[in-house]
């Protein structure tokens, strides 16, 4: 078995850590609707739940999350994926209740619930028979 690693490129490659040319990727994401509210699933692969930022702002949500370093005690000595951020905004539609809005964060991916407003929820009319 191979223990010692080695870059195979020019010797000014090597110092991988050093490299921090990052790139925003636009992450996949489903959405669902049913009559009480919507709910987002959001991709983030590699990023740390402390990593992660939403913010609703003027009828818009963004989802913002960055792809860490290695844990402390760690050197990178391969570096095949580039550094990377995640982005990606929604406008949304009005009736939603934002003070209700809430999010869950496990193994990469992202889960994001909207409440719609009462009153922007299907209501049953009761029907009163006449005798």
């Amino acid at each position: 078995m191979r223990t010692d690693m080695q870059e195979t490129r020019k010797p000014e490659n090597q110092e991988v850590e050093k490299i921090e040319n990052r790139r925003t990727v636009i992450p996949a994401v489903d959405i669902y609707e049913n009559a009480r509210e919507l709910w987002m699933e959001v991709d983030l692969p590699g990023v740390r739940e402390q990593d992660v930022e939403v913010n609703f702002e003027k009828q818009a949500i963004r989802i913002a999350g960055k792809v860490g370093q290695p844990p402390e005690g760690w050197r990178r000595t391969l570096r095949e994926y580039a550094p990377t951020d995640y982005e990606r905004s929604f406008k949304l539609p009005s009736g939603l209740d934002v003070a209700k809005f809430h999010a869950e964060f496990e193994n990469g991916v992202l889960t994001l619930h909207l409440p719609k407003s009462a009153e922007h929820q299907p209501t049953k009319v009761a029907i009163n028979a006449k005798k």
